[in-house]
């Protein structure tokens, strides 16, 4: 896909520098990337520990002494 943007020249410098993109259109792309996996990451820790299956501290140190115990 085609697409003309306006970037500042220095935030585009410093990505540039800072990546492994040779080319402009690699960095965008790495960066598009980059923010894609950022942001699944950030949703897949917010619904983590969402379960009402989940046992806290106190349970599970409750039932780790009874499997010692018994």
């Amino acid at each position: 896909m085609k697409i003309t943007l306006e970037l500042p020249e220095d935030v585009l410098s410093e990505a540039i520098c800072c990546s492994e993109g040779q080319t402009k259109q690699e960095v965008i792309i790495l960066a598009l990337q980059e923010f894609s996996r950022k942001r699944k990451l950030e949703t897949m820790l917010a619904r983590l520990g969402q379960s009402d299956t989940f046992m806290n501290s106190e349970e599970l140190l409750a039932l780790r002494s009874q499997d010692i115990v018994t």
